[in-house]
């Protein structure tokens, strides 16, 4: 677990058992409020949660692979009314196992509730008081895939990752779109941003 401090924002790295995926996890200073960016362990979010007294209000999705969300139904059974944010696409692939690909690692994953919410490409929700999520619609890796920024930071999940290129091999990939997609992520980022991909390190001072 990896603990970084903002200004009055604190963001949570958990690396996750499968692939080790991230999840982040954000919360401020004088606020119970928490949010979770994508959703593998569930055990070391909730014992973070647990032991630093915050309520979980949701869940945004950077894209709906199985290695990105296979928490997402133990975490529900805990939190009834939490809510999860994914674009029309995701939604697909939350109730598809071939889609989300947890019909190769031998699981039916699916995940069906009213409590999933669509995003579109530049809605801005408030989570807390002085910080606001954007979002950016940039499929290529896969048709689900979004990017999110809040305050200096930019999750960016499988569709950019320093140093290495996006995979645009799997059926709901394209390389156009991945391509596309990489310019907007790249209009994002000052030399300010910590870029928090989807899987490895968290960085910062990126050249592009």
């Amino acid at each position: 677990m990896e603990v970084i401090r903002r200004g009055n924002l604190t963001l949570v790295r958990f690396v996750n058992s499968i692939y080790a995926s991230n999840t982040y996890l954000l919360h401020v200073d004088g606020h119970t409020e928490a949010w979770l960016i994508d959703c593998g362990d569930p055990d070391p979010v909730w014992n973070y949660l647990s032991r630093e007294g915050l309520a979980l209000q949701g869940v945004f999705l950077t894209h709906v692979h199985y290695d990105h969300i296979y928490g997402l139904n133990v975490l529900k059974t805990r939190l009834p009314d939490l809510v999860v944010y994914t674009s029309e696409k995701g939604i697909q692939n939350l109730e598809n196992s071939k889609y989300n690909f947890s019909k190769y690692h031998g699981v039916d994953f699916r995940y069906s509730t009213t409590d999933v919410l669509v995003l579109h490409d530049q809605s801005i929700i408030l989570l807390f008081p002085d910080h606001t999520l954007s979002v950016f619609i940039t499929p290529g890796h896969d048709w689900s895939s979004l990017t999110y920024r809040v305050s200096d930071l930019l999750f960016t999940g499988d569709a950019f990752i320093p140093g290495l290129k996006t995979v645009t091999t799997f059926p709901k990939s394209d390389r156009l779109q991945a391509a596309h997609s990489l310019e907007i992520i790249k209009q994002q980022i000052t030399p300010a941003t910590m870029i928090c991909p989807g899987h490895g390190p968290i960085v910062e001072n990126i050249v592009i």
